[in-house]
């Protein structure tokens, strides 16, 4: 029999050619030439017996096989068929996928093709029930048809996908196992039965669909999304064809159908349909719509979900308290706020279906950053569970982790003071240039002077000093009120964590735009601002901090106040409650009367969802040439005000933006006030002098 080793050999020779050098292979493996000697002859006992040609010697400490390299791999494959043991775990994913994906599948059968008992096979099936029953679906035993999987072919397609996504992946025009060189022939197995199911011809033309929609929704989607895609169409495409569609799906179904996904789908589906002789119904197109939704855009005005107030005040809440945690203000990161809100638009959607986000470096990022991990799981679960309705998986903790890193990174860079550093040397001239050196290179410092220890000595006052580092042991005075660190001359891995602890930033990699201006300014007379900007960012490219943005937001009792609030107003419906909240904007300068005719058009096609809690609305619309500045107008109606839906509101919020974030902060308070503070009944019942300083008080 073939042990571990041998069949490491043999895939040895296959990987170099068909040739082994034994002095080569025996550093590889670790062993000495006599046994990869010994090996070789029991390799070529069984390739004897199976009628392949021998491993041969060619010349001295050479060997190499006349054999051909795709019958060795075949005689290899088959060895490890012969005699590989499944794990457990391995057994009882390689049944789920034959219910998946496989039809008429026999218990004995399956026992025969993994080489265990009818026994063992029916232990593993009770968990593979367990996982089955957790996901809507059910395995039936079914006289002459074995057993059958039973549940509506969407959960069907589900745990296809995830299965897909986790076995197979798109390579160039084809698919591939993922374990393809470094997997067991188990995982290898299951990849292979899943590929059985995928036709590897309609790859181009599924690209070229997925490509269309792309173009015509002006949006880039990530490899990540276009490989899902890829490979849920194609799932579609053999289910389709076996008869097995889905039908009469409801959820989201009146806005799916009306998004510009479902519209492009519905055209480009046709170039499928002609291509294969079937059918997407309408049902499929809204599943497939979602999926589009769901991928992972980079056009932040890509999604849907850009109006729906929730997300924005879900982010801002994030970052406002684990700024509050990391010690540091967030709130005005701009490229944080973008990234978080364009993650969580396709999140939303991903966790939803339960479609996993293939991360490989979550582990990674939970270790290497465990502190700030920590921190985020902590701020962002219960928020963002409570927002998505779902357990938030790891994967996508650590990639909110990700940002934040970034962010807190160009916080540091941008915040940072360069530190005036004392050098006190006892080991010579030398030693101290080396030091110097080392500290310059690595860290952003100013070192002041480089003095030997008996001038230290002979010091009365450290003024500047913000650091004093020596190579040797120094002798402390009263005098000495700032760190003192005695390090290696060229600085140890320990000596470099306890200067990062006495804040030294590490090398600038990157510019600040307002560092570099203020410099021109001290040379030169600059006739274009604003022009001389925009060439830096062009020409530095993504080589500078643009810390010209950091403006502070508007708060909530900025934009409320005694010519924003109206207590007393009366309307007939919901078009004339907004005209009159608008009003208020177009009188106060915030918009122009088109802003009021576009917030109306907002509920016209996207419904009430911008009411809270049955009491208040909010609306607003994106911002357009009808937005002058940001600004918000609060208005209390004498009788409730039907909006679509059933719902009925009093108060209104409305609300503009000059960039869709500027109001974030007063929104975010002021949504904060409703559940803390209960501030609707205030607005409900109060005169407006006291609402006003309830609004200056919180």
């Amino acid at each position: 029999m073939l042990n571990k080793r041998c069949i490491e050999i043999i895939k040895y020779l296959i990987d170099n050619n068909l040739k082994l050098c034994l002095k080569d292979a025996a550093a590889t493996f670790n062993i000495s030439e006599r046994s990869i000697r010994y090996d070789i002859e029991n390799i070529n006992y069984h390739l004897d017996k199976s009628g392949h040609g021998q491993i041969e010697k060619i010349q001295k400490g050479i060997y190499s096989t006349a054999e051909e390299s795709g019958d060795l791999k075949l005689f290899l494959e088959e060895i490890l068929q012969k005699f590989y043991i499944f794990t457990a775990e391995e057994r009882r994913e390689y049944i789920k996928t034959k219910f998946l994906f496989c039809e008429n599948n026999r218990l004995l059968e399956i026992g025969e093709e993994l080489d265990v008992s009818l026994s063992t096979i029916k232990l593993d099936l009770k968990d593979v029930k367990t996982f089955f029953d957790k996901n809507s679906l059910e395995l039936n035993f079914v006289s002459k048809q074995g057993v059958v999987l039973i549940g509506s072919e969407e959960s069907i397609r589900q745990q296809q996908l995830k299965l897909v996504t986790q076995y197979i992946e798109v390579y160039k025009n084809s698919y591939r196992s993922k374990h393809i060189g470094k997997g067991t022939y188990g995982l290898n197995l299951i990849a292979n039965t899943i590929m059985e199911s995928l036709d590897h011809s309609i790859l181009s033309l599924i690209k070229f669909f997925i490509k269309r929609i792309e173009k015509k929704l002006d949006v880039i989607i990530s490899d990540e999304a276009f490989n899902i895609l890829i490979l849920y169409i194609n799932l579609c495409i053999s289910r389709i064809k076996r008869y097995n569609s889905i039908d009469n799906r409801l959820q989201n179904r009146e806005f799916l159908l009306k998004t510009p996904e479902y519209s492009f789908i519905s055209q480009e589906i046709q170039h499928l349909e002609n291509e294969f002789r079937i059918s997407f119904n309408e049902s499929e197109i809204l599943s497939l719509t979602e999926l589009f939704l769901g991928s992972h855009s980079y056009n932040f005005s890509s999604s849907f979900l850009e109006n729906w107030i929730e997300l924005e005040t879900t982010v801002s809440e994030m970052i406002k308290i684990s700024s509050f945690h990391l010690k540091m203000d967030l709130t005005n990161d701009k490229t944080l706020i973008d990234g978080l809100l364009n993650h969580l638009k396709p999140a939303y959607y991903r966790i939803k279906n339960n479609i996993s986000l293939d991360n490989p470096i979550a582990d990674e990022v939970e270790t290497t950053y465990s502190e700030l991990y920590n921190i985020v799981l902590k701020v962002t679960k219960p928020i963002l569970q409570k927002y998505l309705g779902k357990e938030l998986p790891k994967e996508e903790i650590a990639y909110i982790t990700l940002h934040f890193k970034t962010a807190v990174d160009r916080y540091q860079t941008s915040n940072r003071k360069t530190k005036n550093i004392l050098l006190v040397c006892g080991l010579g001239y030398g030693s101290s240039k080396i030091l110097a050196h080392k500290l310059l290179e690595i860290y952003d410092v100013n070192i002041l002077d480089t003095i030997p220890y008996h001038k230290f000595l002979e010091m009365k006052h450290f003024k500047n000093v913000d650091v004093i580092i020596s190579t040797m042991d120094l002798e402390l005075h009263s005098e000495i009120t700032v760190p003192v660190l005695k390090v290696h001359p060229i600085l140890s891995k320990d000596n470099k964590n306890r200067l990062l602890q006495l804040g030294l930033s590490e090398q600038k990699r990157k510019i600040s735009l307002k560092s570099l201006l203020q410099c021109i300014k001290s040379n030169c007379n600059i006739l274009d601002e604003d022009e001389l900007i925009q060439g830096i960012k062009k020409q530095l490219k993504n080589l500078y901090i643009n810390d010209f943005e950091n403006r502070k937001n508007p708060t909530l009792n900025q934009l409320l106040n005694t010519n924003t609030i109206n207590l007393s107003e009366t309307a007939n419906t919901w078009q004339e409650a907004i005209q009159k909240a608008g009003d208020i904007l177009v009188q106060n300068g915030f918009v122009e009367n088109k802003y009021i005719n576009d917030m109306i058009d907002v509920i016209n096609k996207n419904g009430s969802y911008m009411i809270m809690d049955n009491r208040i609305a909010f609306p607003h619309a994106r911002s357009s040439e009808g937005v002058i500045n940001t600004g918000m107008s609060l208005v209390r109606f004498e009788k409730p005000i039907e909006f679509p839906g059933n719902k009925f509101v009093r108060i209104i919020l409305c609300f503009s933006s000059s960039d869709q974030k500027e109001h974030m902060d007063a929104l975010n308070d002021f949504v904060s006030l409703i559940e803390k503070n209960d501030i609707l009944d205030k607005i409900e019942y109060s005169k407006k002098a006291d609402i006003l300083n309830f609004l200056n008080s919180n």
